[in-house]
């Protein structure tokens, strides 16, 4: 520990104060008295240093307790700051996340709302269409219907006028079904009787055969020209109720057939449009329902740019609490570095400084304690036996002194 050179104890006995020694060594008790000193200052000068490792190991304890209670409160403060910025940091993410859920939340509801209206204004609409389609149909088949059942009553009427006319024609009222003798027949019978029966009376011989057989001729040949005439009217008034028959029956078809053809046509306007309705009906409601569809993909489309610039600001947000937390605490951990560093170098310093005072003040002391190894003066003269003990016991005490400085330093 000392800076001393143990040489020394022999070179100031071996040179300067040999001839003392040598002197004086017949004088054991002397010699004997004097390792009793020297022994008395090592052991002052071991309390001394003693004193001095005590006071330099509290010194060092003061050092080592300032450094733990500063790297304490530092790490305190440190963690301190760390669990601020964390918590900071939380309720930053917290925050963001909260208000993107209910960005999310309006944006969405927002849609849906559209969506609802656009629909049901699309399903109003359709069943205003829907509606208009049935009336339009409504009101094409009643006119249709109407304008048949007005060209049927047309020409059941004009067929009816037709067999009214035949049956008020007065042919049909000459037409005579059975024999009838016209309202002359009994006349001219009656007349030609009479002129039989005086023409009988004239000859005498009014109630003879000959006169019955000539009035049953005349009978005859008057009913058979009855008949005949009335057989050949009856045939000509029937041939003239064939023609006008016919006639009417050929009347009858032509109405017929107009009215077929009426009914063809309007039944063929009422399909026309019918189907022109529907055309309509079907474009109007794809129409609809294609401006519907284009509207609700537009909404869904905002809706997702939307969203997306919610979770995208939220991200880039988020990822910038993250950052800056993370910068925080790195520049809380750098400085918590750089100051234990600090610490530590101040606390090494001021320990080496220590050790480096308390090794110059036991250098001091061994150096002051030097010349008190010399043997006294008085002792010259002595025996070699006890010069050489006193010899022995310097370097005795240069060894002890080596391995007490030694374990010191």
């Amino acid at each position: 520990m000392g800076n001393f050179d143990f040489g020394d104890i022999a070179l100031g006995v071996g040179t300067g104060n040999i001839g003392s020694i040598f002197s004086a060594a017949g004088n054991k008790a002397q010699i004997s008295a004097a390792d009793q000193a020297l022994q008395a200052q090592i052991a002052e000068q071991r309390a001394i240093e003693e004193q001095r490792r005590s006071a330099g190991q509290q010194a060092q304890g003061l050092l080592s307790g300032q450094l733990a209670a500063s790297e304490d409160v530092l790490r305190k403060y440190n963690t301190g700051a760390l669990g601020t910025i964390g918590s900071a940091r939380d309720n930053s993410l917290a925050a963001l996340y909260s208000g993107q859920q209910q960005g999310v939340s309006a944006a969405t509801g927002g849609a849906n709302d559209a969506l609802a209206s656009l629909y049901g204004g699309q399903n109003a609409a359709a069943g205003a269409l829907g509606s208009g389609l049935a009336s339009g149909s409504s009101a094409l088949n009643r006119a249709g219907y109407g304008a048949q059942a007005s060209t049927m009553q047309g020409v059941q009427g004009a067929v009816g006028e037709l067999n009214q006319g035949l049956g008020d024609s007065r042919l049909a009222g000459l037409y005579q079904a059975s024999f009838t003798p016209s309202q002359d027949y009994s006349f001219r019978q009656q007349q030609g009787e009479q002129a039989i029966n005086r023409m009988n009376s004239a000859r005498g011989g009014r109630t003879g055969g000959a006169a019955l057989k000539q009035m049953t001729d005349f009978n005859q040949g008057l009913a058979s020209s009855e008949y005949g005439n009335w057989a050949n009217q009856q045939q000509g008034i029937a041939g003239s109720l064939d023609a006008q028959q016919t006639a009417a029956a050929q009347q009858a078809a032509q109405y017929q057939s107009q009215a077929g053809q009426s009914l063809a046509n309007q039944r063929q306007q009422t399909a026309s449009g019918l189907a022109g309705l529907q055309s309509s009906y079907g474009n109007q409601l794809g129409s609809l329902y294609s401006g519907t569809g284009q509207q609700a993909g537009s909404i869904q489309q905002g809706l997702g740019s939307q969203l997306s610039g919610l979770y995208t600001a939220g991200g880039a947000n988020a990822a910038n609490a993250y950052g800056n937390a993370a910068n925080a605490q790195a520049s809380i951990y750098g400085n918590q570095g750089t100051q234990l560093a600090n610490l530590y170098s101040a606390n090494a310093a001021g320990q080496a400084n220590l050790l480096t005072g308390q090794q110059a003040q036991n250098a001091q002391l061994s150096a002051a304690s030097l010349p008190m190894y010399q043997a006294p003066t008085q002792y010259a003269g002595q025996d070699l036996a006890a010069s050489g003990q006193a010899i022995q016991n310097a370097g005795s005490n240069a060894a002890y002194l080596a391995a007490l400085y030694g374990n010191r330093g």
